[in-house]
């Protein structure tokens, strides 16, 4: 496991969706794969998340950048906010 530089949070929405997502994944086999691509998502979020993913329109008054990353079968949304070392998961979703 990389170091810890950034720290990662989501809100209980999210935190909801995941848990649908992965019994979604559970009933159609896929749970495996999914937790290992959530594991690496939340490792690159936690270590380097300024070179994890694509660069979308950044949220500039609130010093926000907002990335999309995919590790099939998952994709995710976060900003970061650099001044704090925060990432924040918007959204995840489970794309096959």
């Amino acid at each position: 496991m990389p170091p810890v530089n950034y720290k990662v949070s989501q809100p209980g929405v999210v935190s909801d969706a995941v848990r649908a997502l992965l019994r979604r994944a559970e009933a159609e086999g896929r749970l495996a794969l999914v937790v290992q691509a959530a594991k690496y998502m939340r490792d690159e979020l936690a270590y380097d998340p300024t070179h994890f993913g694509e660069a979308r329109t950044p949220f500039v008054t609130l010093e926000l950048d907002y990335r999309v990353a995919f590790v099939r079968p998952l994709m995710v949304e976060f900003t970061i906010h650099e001044p704090s070392r925060r990432v924040f998961i918007r959204r995840v979703v489970l794309t096959d």
